[in-house]
């Protein structure tokens, strides 16, 4: 016959298990608080010695007995202690007195590009400016339309914002973007017709908006393939291909009928 409270009941295990597990959380939280102020510990133990070694390595580097040593020496020696004190302070800063100052030599070039005559064929003398242009001062606030792209928008938002100047593209390395008669351009089929710019400079015009052409030069891999002799060539007259320009050709800006092309 089973007597009453000889077998555990399930709240009774409910009960222990919970005391259990308050008992692992509060060594968990004890270990943890142990390891904490050992760390601390070991921190402020490093930290004191390394301020105690910063202490020894300054005092060795400039010995107390130095300086009042020299001041004593100075009271003595009258004169020549100012000298001594001047040597004595001059060594401290790390600065040289006037006496070792010495005038830097001025270092001597030479020409990195010897003259040649073949350069002198190939580049010729750089065209001089027959007419000066005054310099005038225009405050700029531009955006990048690149092809005239989205032009009516873009003159609403500048009617709303301080934007006063649209950039174009003019001259891409792929080809001339507006509707250009440029002769060259036209045999090269470089002609792109995206836009019409008399069209376009007109109506920015109208709306108080300068405009700026953007115009790639030279990175004309096309007018250097069909064309190579307006190319940039070495000294036996073959074209130069550049590596980190995709391998690619450029216009010599040095010969009169590819400047005419951009």
């Amino acid at each position: 016959m089973k007597q009453p409270g000889m077998y555990p009941t399930q709240q009774s295990l409910q009960n222990r298990q919970s005391r259990m597990k308050k008992r692992k959380i509060i060594l968990v939280l004890r270990l943890l608080i142990l390891v904490m102020v050992f760390l601390i510990l070991g921190l402020t133990i490093f930290l004191v010695g390394r301020a105690i070694s910063s202490s020894a390595t300054l005092d060795t580097k400039i010995p107390a007995g130095s300086v009042l040593a020299s001041t004593t020496s100075s009271a003595s020696n009258g004169s020549a202690a100012s000298t001594d004190a001047s040597a004595l302070a001059s060594d401290l800063s790390g600065t040289p007195t006037a006496a070792a100052l010495t005038p830097t030599t001025v270092p001597s070039s030479t020409e990195k590009l010897q003259q040649a005559a073949v350069v002198d064929s190939f580049f010729g003398p750089l065209p001089v400016a027959e007419s000066v242009v005054p310099v005038t001062h225009n405050e700029i606030h531009a955006i990048y339309l690149g092809a005239a792209a989205n032009l009516d928008s873009s003159i609403a938002l500048a009617k709303t914002s301080e934007i006063n100047a649209f950039v174009i593209d003019l001259k891409e390395s792929n080809g001339i973007i507006f509707n250009s008669t440029n002769a060259l351009a036209t045999e090269l089929g470089a002609v792109k017709s995206y836009y019409n710019l008399s069209d376009v400079i007109k109506k920015c015009h109208d709306n108080g908006i300068k405009v700026i052409g953007r115009i790639v030069c030279f990175k004309d891999p096309e007018l250097a393939k069909q064309k190579p002799e307006y190319s940039i060539q070495d000294a036996n007259g073959n074209s130069l291909y550049f590596k980190n320009e995709g391998s690619n050709a450029f216009a010599n800006p040095y010969n009169k009928i590819g400047r005419a092309h951009v």
